[in-house]
């Protein structure tokens, strides 16, 4: 029962605030490490609780990603598809059964291996945050601070990673009319 409640306050605080902005990088993260956490759970309460956090991210990551589109995209939709039925799968007819968890888990993980390569590199890598001062540009900081010069606040210098958005999204997709041909013009 300890560990279930330990769980549920983890899922409960991994769980993006209305305000907090989340990258791409710390939910694919949250979604590895639960992963490697159904692996070893000790009931299947606490299987429920994983697979509830996991379509929980999953979910988060349907609805506001846009790093992904084309045949990225359905693909990325296909494998998602795929671990929402192993999440499904996992939650009912694997529970109590540990080679039937063994199976779907590694489906889940191949699944979710797929989905990840459909993202830029850059979209699964958690950069450390630079600051510096806009007086002062040449001073670059590992933390946020105020200048040591002259005493201003620090500026985030680029955003380390895309970011999850709260709003809704617009997506668009460009066509050519013919073959992209390098330093020629194109109708799109």
């Amino acid at each position: 029962m300890a560990i279930l409640v330990a769980l549920n306050c983890v899922w409960l605080c991994n769980l993006p605030a209305i305000d907090q902005v989340e990258t791409v990088a710390q939910v694919a993260r949250r979604i590895d490490e639960t992963l490697h956490d159904m692996e070893k759970v000790p009931s299947n309460d606490t299987a429920t609780t994983l697979a509830q956090s996991l379509a929980g991210d999953l979910e988060l990551l349907k609805r506001q990603s846009i790093m992904v589109f084309g045949e990225r995209e359905k693909r990325l939709q296909d494998e998602s598809d795929n671990l929402r039925r192993g999440i499904a799968s996992w939650s009912t007819d694997a529970v109590g059964n540990s080679a039937r968890r063994r199976i779907v888990l590694a489906d889940m993980r191949r699944a979710w291996a797929e989905m990840k390569s459909q993202w830029p590199t850059e979209a699964l890598e958690i950069l450390p945050p630079l600051w510096s001062c806009p007086m002062h540009s040449e001073l670059i900081e590992s933390v946020a601070g105020t200048c040591p010069v002259c005493g201003m606040p620090l500026e985030p210098i680029y955003v380390t990673q895309p970011r999850l958005s709260p709003d809704p999204i617009i997506r668009a997709a460009i066509f050519p009319k013919t073959p992209l041909q390098v330093g020629r013009k194109a109708d799109l």
